[in-house]
């Protein structure tokens, strides 16, 4: 395979969805602002926007990692790209909630549940786009490519495994476990 510039492997593949994370929030917020219910403009614009906002935060690896696994970039290029959507979108969240939270207390958010399934959902949907991609490239005549690649099965089930037992009982279960950690910590 080729290998592209660096713009086309790590810049261009997590910028088109954080473009269209951009664009899915401003719709979103938007259409909000107009009325939801109101008009039917609105509720299109809101629509659409949940709709940019999940296919960016939560399936984005599987948009950004193909386009920097066919552009030639390395196992580390490749991960970065599917995860830096993801990182971006939990850093935006904790710059919303800098103003509440300092300190600690505001690095112990990457461990809310949003956040969390957030990164591991990123690293299992890498895992499993490494492994979709790779039989693609063999089906198009790159052979020394393996189909089974042991870190992006490790990528797979250790990011499904997290989000599956944090949504365990309705997700009830992992939020008071991360609610009783942050009272016996600051508190």
């Amino acid at each position: 395979m080729e290998r592209s510039g660096v713009f086309r492997r790590l810049v261009l593949p997590p910028a088109l969805v954080l473009v269209v994370m951009a664009a899915g929030t401003a719709a979103y917020d938007h259409g909000a602002a107009l009325g939801y219910g109101v008009s039917g403009t609105a509720r299109l614009l809101v629509n659409l926007g949940a709709a940019g906002m999940f296919l960016s935060i939560w399936t984005g690896s599987f948009i950004a990692h193909p386009l920097a696994y066919f552009a030639g970039a390395g196992v580390m290029e490749r991960i970065a790209a599917g995860v830096i959507p993801a990182c971006v979108w939990v850093g935006k969240m904790l710059l919303v909630s800098s103003c509440i939270y300092s300190g600690w207390e505001l690095a112990f958010l990457v461990f809310y549940p949003l956040a969390l399934n957030a990164l591991c959902m990123a690293l299992a949907n890498t895992g499993i786009s490494e492994m979709a991609c790779t039989f693609i490239a063999r089906r198009r005549g790159y052979p020394e490519e393996r189909v089974f690649k042991p870190w992006a099965a490790a990528l797979a089930v250790a990011g499904n495994t997290v989000v599956l037992l944090s949504l365990a009982g309705g997700g009830i279960y992992y939020f008071y476990l991360f609610v009783d950690m942050y009272v016996r910590v600051f508190t």
